[in-house]
Formats: C-alpha cells, sequence, structure tokens
C-alpha cells in the first residue's frame, strides 16, 4: 500500500470590532489536494456452503490512481452582546468539496447567559460537516467511490463558575446525532490484523445513524 499526498492551502481570517456591543469574525480557507494511490494486494476468501463445509479462492485488488481536487469554505459570525446578562453568537459556514460534489451549509447558533460576574451558562447548536477526506479512500477494501459528508447536529449545554483565578469548575452535557455516514468495513472474527482487510472474515457494515451523549 503505496502513498503519496501533497496538500498546499490559504488561509485568511477577520475579526471586525464594530462597538462593544457588536462584533463580526469572518474567514476563508482554499486548500488544493493531489494524491496517487498504488495498492496490491492478494487475498484468500473463505466461503461456507455448508455446517462446517467451506471453499477457498484466490482474490486480488491491484489498484493505482491519481486523484486531485481542492475544499473551499467561509464562515460568517456575528458576536451580538444585548446587555452585561445576554449575549447571542449566530454563524454559518459554507463549505465546497470539488471530489465528492458537496455544497454543504451549516448553521450555528451559541446563547450565554451570565447571571452573575463569575458564572454563566452557555447553550449551543448547530450542523457540523465531515467530508471524506482524499486520502480516506477505501482502496483496500476495493471500494473507490467518495461518498457525500457525514451530518452532525450538535446540541450542548455548559455551566461555567469562576471560584478564585486559579480555580475554575465547567460542567457540560452534549448530544450529537450523526447521519449520513459512509460504509464501514471490519473484521467480525479477528480486529487485530497489520493487513485487517486481507482477511476472510471482512465485512461491509451500512450504519443509518449514530446518536452520542455525554
Amino acid at each position: 500500500d503505496d502513498r503519496e499526498y501533497n496538500s498546499y492551502s490559504l488561509k485568511q481570517d477577520h475579526r471586525f470590532s464594530i462597538n462593544e456591543h457588536l462584533t463580526l469574525k469572518a474567514g476563508l480557507q482554499f486548500k488544493q489536494h493531489e494524491i496517487d494511490y498504488d495498492y496490491k494486494g492478494i487475498y484468500e476468501r473463505r466461503y461456507k456452503y455448508g455446517d462446517n463445509d467451506y471453499w477457498w479462492e484466490i482474490d486480488t485488488n491491484f489498484t493505482a490512481k491519481n486523484i486531485s481536487g481542492h475544499i473551499f469554505n467561509a464562515y460568517l459570525s456575528n458576536q451580538l452582546l444585548i446587555s452585561s446578562l445576554l449575549a447571542i453568537e449566530p454563524g454559518f459556514r459554507y463549505d465546497a468539496v470539488s471530489y465528492t460534489d458537496d455544497k454543504l451549509y451549516s448553521p450555528r447558533l451559541n446563547i450565554r447567559i451570565t447571571p452573575m460576574e463569575s458564572t454563566s451558562i452557555n447553550f449551543c447548536w448547530g450542523y457540523f460537516y465531515q467530508p471524506q477526506k482524499i486520502y480516506e479512500l477505501d482502496i483496500p477494501d476495493g471500494d473507490t467511490t467518495f461518498y457525500l459528508a457525514e451530518r452532525a447536529e450538535h446540541w450542548i449545554v455548559g455551566f461555567d463558575h469562576d471560584f478564585k483565578e486559579t480555580v475554575k469548575l465547567k460542567i457540560e452535557g452534549y448530544v450529537k446525532k450523526i447521519s449520513n455516514l459512509k460504509p464501514d468495513y471490519r473484521n467480525w472474527l479477528n480486529y487485530i490484523n497489520l493487513f485487517p482487510e486481507a482477511w476472510f472474515d471482512r465485512i461491509k457494515l451500512n450504519i443509518d445513524r449514530v446518536t452520542c451523549r455525554g
């Protein structure tokens, strides 16, 4: 499994303080990627055709690919201090990925309530997309497809309190719902292998959604 990967990027971030109540943040980034895949594999596959009967065959995977593409993203957020008690920050992000044809729009919202100077309560919500990296193609498993980006919807509630300058309490809870997952390849008997795709127990899993809590 021989790969050569190159990446070039340009990034610019800005912060504008309009007044003591309003701050704008904006930025953009452009990344150019190129990768050469050169994979050679010879496998011994096992197939069951009875209770304890198996037959074997030799399978090969010789794949060489050169893939290039770019990623462009931009974001804009608005920090608005309504009062000493309440601050909100709506935001928006756009991502475009050429090699997956992804065009992604991500709204976000943060709310901070400060009942006293040393205490704050934070609420966060937003969509976060994870496009497939150009070097994450599952060529060892014979999958040469780039899939659309996975989407995670985040809900977060946090509590912060400063007891002293050196002591801070932070408690946070979250729910993250992930959808549009790409297929996952795993070994259902032997999960610690140097080349897991070469073993007979390799399977493909299509997972609809995942929910994480913590």
